[in-house]
């Protein structure tokens, strides 16, 4: 059950639809629930999420899962509190965008709404930004098993040394270092790939890799540079305030924010302690020159205009910026701003769902990410000692189409596994998959059929 249909709500029921789910969407804007009806196959409701009756309506009683992500965090609240009073054993999510309530969930031991997670897609895409700025040209990182493995996204260039060659040949080229592309984008399409795929310029595809490991397998995909140590934020919103308060807790050299609104400015200036914030009407060639941009590592784009957003930071590029990135809230946008240049892409609403799913995936899931364009999802689970996969080699395991084993992690080694491979229990695997295939990667994880006898 989802309240509200915005950008977030629409993308969950869309997922959820997808995987032939029973999906209730509830929504008070009658032509946004016209949209949903005639666009997904769900059922929709009319009416306040917030309201004991129109949640008795959509069968709040036999739901499994709530997830509240309205504008509105008290109606988020509201409706998560008035389920628990239907339905005690289900699972219920808010959003919460307001700073001050997250700080008050974070105090109170007690948790008198029961509510199984507190959600910001801003905090979420925050998080997301500083890791990718982290790692020199990568256009997306991932953390698994609490960041002892990572994912990370590159464009490849035409002098890639990847370039031209099969999977099959990267790991004969590379036998000591076990890289593993699990997933790759071509042409906007997701595709995880076989090992006679042969990667192209142009491609962006995604490398695992073990933390320990990671400036090597860097170096094999022809990453190089060092993090940005200079920064212009433009958009003094929530969350670029708190970009800028999370690079100087990394004491990084030099942070510029620009914003239009003078009050605005002056209420930052004293949130921050050595961030310079510049006031500025707009944002042109001309404002840029004259703040040396050619001198900054990074620009971030965060107003909360996406079109903007996106033209700004494709000038910052193009004035000699190395690095930029864009946040935008609608999906679609998502590998259209990648495609044109923009070097990372951010979108909290994509953040926010993909620790949603982990509620709502099947089996002991540790995390969920969702890779751009919505194709393909990174699932970590821990293997159980009632899943198929366990206690047999993996080249005994009929992986479904669509889907492939990345990594394991057992105690704290990590390894690539290959057909002989056995997996487990207790084992931390991660499993690359498209929606097509992920019900049938859930009951792969589960409980095997030979298991009850």
């Amino acid at each position: 059950m989802i309240v509200g249909a915005g950008e977030m709500g629409y993308h969950l029921a869309r997922r959820l639809s997808y995987e032939r789910q029973d999906v209730v969407v509830i929504e008070k804007h009658a032509p946004r629930v016209n949209f949903i009806h005639e666009t997904l196959d769900v059922q929709t409701i009319h009416g306040r999420g917030s309201s004991p009756a129109i949640l008795k309506q959509a069968g709040i009683e036999k739901a499994g899962v709530l997830v509240a992500v309205t504008d509105s965090d008290e109606v988020n609240l509201v409706a998560c509190f008035v389920a628990h009073q239907f339905n005690k054993f289900m699972t219920k999510i808010a959003r919460l965008r307001q700073e001050d309530y997250h700080e008050v969930t974070q105090m109170s031991k007690k948790n008198p709404l029961e509510v199984d997670l507190f959600i910001s897609p801003e905090h979420e895409a925050i998080g997301k930004l500083i890791k990718v700025l982290q790692i020199p040209s990568a256009t997306d990182v991932i953390d698994f098993a609490e960041g002892r493995i990572k994912l990370f996204g590159i464009q490849l260039k035409s002098e890639s040394p990847l370039v031209g060659l099969s999977l099959i040949e990267v790991r004969d080229r590379y036998p000591d270092d076990r890289i593993l592309i699990p997933a790759l984008f071509r042409d906007s399409e997701a595709i995880i790939p076989r090992g006679r795929d042969v990667l192209r310029a142009d491609d962006t595809v995604y490398v695992i890799s073990g933390t320990a490991s990671l400036r090597r397998v860097m170096e094999i995909c022809g990453l190089k540079g060092e993090p940005p140590n200079s920064f212009m934020i433009l958009g003094g919103t929530d969350v670029g305030v708190r970009i800028a308060m999370e690079l100087e807790k990394e004491r990084v050299g030099q942070i510029r924010l620009v914003e239009s609104d003078l009050a605005r400015c002056e209420e930052i200036a004293s949130m921050l302690d050595y961030t310079m914030v510049l006031k500025a009407d707009s944002v042109d060639e001309d404002f840029l020159r004259s703040e040396g941009i050619s001198e900054i590592d990074a620009f971030l784009a965060v107003t909360e205009d996406d079109e903007h957003n996106a033209l700004t930071a494709l000038l910052a590029k193009r004035m000699g910026v190395g690095r930029v990135a864009a946040l935008t809230n609608k999906v679609e946008y998502h590998r259209l701003l990648a495609v044109i240049g923009v070097d990372v892409v951010v979108n909290p609403r994509l953040e926010g769902a993909s620790r949603i799913l982990q509620y709502i995936r099947k089996g002991k899931v540790m995390s969920v990410s969702m890779l751009p364009g919505e194709g393909v999802e990174a699932i970590e689970f821990e293997a159980m000692e009632t899943s198929h996969i366990v206690g047999k080699p993996l080249q005994k395991v009929r992986f479904p189409t669509g889907a492939i084993l990345g990594a394991v992690e057992r105690g704290r080694d990590f390894f690539i596994p290959d057909g002989n491979a056995v997996i487990q229990p207790g084992d931390r695997i991660i499993v690359f998959a498209t929606r097509h295939a992920i019900p049938k990667v859930e009951k792969l994880i589960t409980v095997s059929p030979n298991f009850f006898g």
